[in-house]
């Protein structure tokens, strides 16, 4: 196999002290093949190939590193184990090994990178919310216009009143 993947699999696994091949789903093994995955796929290995490397389907791939952004926005020693992964896996593809000040700058950089892809999760979440909620868009401006500051709960009372009214009254035809 190739040897990117033996010499990340052997960061990973010393990093994680885990082994990413074992068939267990301890949460670290996992999180460990996500790291593994994603500093893989960057690098622009395909699914087929890395799920091959350790064993699983190629939609788990997919799902780790979807799964692995959302992790590092949550956990930042997750994150922190990832940025030390990847970059010792990359600084043995550079030339000139790079000085602190460079490790630190490719770091930020990586951050960064990671931070832009959550927003951009982001904000798909919010188009779809907004999608959503078009179709009601008029009804939201009717009561907005028409509630009087301070009766919200009394309108949110009758508007319940009048979803449970229509619910008696379909039960009732049934």
């Amino acid at each position: 196999m190739n040897k990117d993947f033996i010499e990340l699999e052997r960061i990973v696994d010393r990093v994680f002290n885990e082994n990413i091949k074992s068939r267990r789903r301890k949460r670290e093994i996992v999180y460990a093949r996500m790291v593994f995955s994603k500093i893989l796929r960057d690098r622009g290995y395909t699914t087929t190939d890395i799920a091959k490397y350790i064993n699983k389907d190629h939609t788990t791939i997919v799902h780790y590193g979807k799964t692995a952004i959302n992790l590092m926005a949550q956990f930042p020693s997750y994150k922190s184990q990832y940025l030390t992964c990847y970059t010792e896996f990359m600084m043995d593809k550079d030339k000139e090994p790079l000085s602190f000040t460079e490790k630190k700058l490719y770091s930020s950089i990586l951050s960064l990178k990671d931070d832009l892809e959550m927003l951009n999760l982001s904000n798909i979440s919010l188009k779809e919310q907004l999608e959503k909620h078009k179709r009601l868009k008029n009804i939201i401006e009717f009561i907005d216009n028409r509630t009087p500051t301070g009766k919200e709960f009394f309108i949110l009372k009758k508007i319940n009143q009048m979803f449970n009214g229509i619910t008696d009254y379909e039960q009732k035809l049934e």
